[in-house]
């Protein structure tokens, strides 16, 4: 992945002109940051990752900076373990700091998620194809156009073996 790639990961659904207006980023810098037309500096990359709401200690300013890093230097940080190996260490300091458990927490209780329903995302958090599938299956959600659920349909039953 690059830090274009990355950027456009986090912009999500949100059009560029939008992040314009919002951020008041230039139109142009944010289609060249996002192309590779050019390489940008990481100031500018770091004002797009805050525009879009994360912050400068955050695992995806983290992310892009690396990315970025590799893009300029030519060396693959991201290879295989040494990306692990940050991932692993920015989230043991943020469950250390608390911030990402009191989210998780808040985000179970307002859900209602059930003892099966977390037991299955646990589940699926130390298999990276099931986050991949639930990755693109999220994009998919947000990509379609929102409809009810049929009421006749019953919901899949999820067991966890």
């Amino acid at each position: 992945m690059t830090y274009q790639q990355k950027l456009r990961d986090l912009r999500g659904a949100s059009t560029r002109a939008r992040l314009a207006r919002e951020s008041e980023l230039n139109y142009t810098t944010l289609i060249k940051a996002e192309s590779a037309e050019r390489r940008v500096k990481f100031t500018t990359v770091a004002e797009i990752v805050r525009a879009l709401g994360y912050p400068d200690d955050s695992v995806e300013m983290r992310e892009v900076a690396l990315l970025w890093l590799e893009s300029v230097s030519g060396i693959r940080f991201g290879a295989d373990d040494a990306t692990q190996a940050i991932r692993h260490i920015v989230q043991r300091e943020e469950v250390k700091n608390g911030t990402l458990l009191d989210a998780l927490r808040e985000e179970i209780c307002r859900i209602g998620l059930t003892q099966t329903e977390i037991k299955l995302l646990t589940w699926a958090v130390s298999h990276q194809p099931a986050i991949e599938i639930l990755s693109h299956a999220r994009q998919l959600a947000v990509d379609s156009p929102k409809q009810a659920p049929d009421p006749e349909l019953p919901g899949p039953d999820v067991s966890v073996g």
